[in-house]
């Protein structure tokens, strides 16, 4: 079977969800060239879209208006053979969740709280979509529960590498078949 067979019915793609700093699209991009699909990054979308960066967004508009952005980018594309790397508040927009499960698995990149610190070093910069009066603890724990619920598979990438990751998730997509 080649990989690009592996992923079966009207869900010939995959959607990464996760919180900021856990990898998804370093993990999409690999999981994309190693399953022949085509790579799309919402945050990416989103910038192009915005014609700025996701903290521009922020700083001009709030974090509520990234939200909406994301959701009308992502419930606007079309998603076939894809591998897509999602934005962390993605799972704010239960459109948004909707329209991913129409064609894609929904796998969750999970992360302890304290692997995420240690990976995200441009707090100020990074465009993440939370009320800026909000902690990442208090972030991480709204979030996960969420991410858990949508999820058809859940990844802990602490303590591997991309490529383990990618591993772990073809594993997971052999057995679907």
């Amino acid at each position: 079977m080649q990989s690009s067979d592996l992923l079966f019915g009207h869900k010939n793609s995959l959607a990464l969800i996760g919180m900021p700093g856990v990898g998804k699209s370093t993990i999409a991009k690999r999981l994309a060239l190693t399953l022949d699909r085509v790579f799309i990054d919402t945050d990416q979308l989103i910038e192009r879209e915005a014609q700025c960066s996701l903290q521009d967004v922020i700083d001009k508009s709030g974090y509520q208006k990234l939200r909406l952005l994301e959701e009308q980018v992502i419930v606007a594309q079309t998603y076939e053979h894809a591998v897509i790397a999602t934005g962390g508040s993605v799972i704010h927009s239960q459109k948004a969740l909707a329209h991913l499960q129409q064609s894609a698995y929904l796998v969750y990149l999970e992360a302890s709280i304290e692997t995420l610190v240690d990976r995200i070093d441009n707090w100020d910069s990074r465009g993440i979509a939370c009320d800026p009066k909000q902690s990442f603890q208090s972030l991480y724990s709204e979030r996960t529960e969420a991410y858990s619920s949508y999820a058809d598979c859940v990844i802990n990438s602490d303590g591997l590498s991309p490529d383990k990751v990618v591993d772990a998730i073809i594993s997971w997509i052999s057995e679907l078949v």
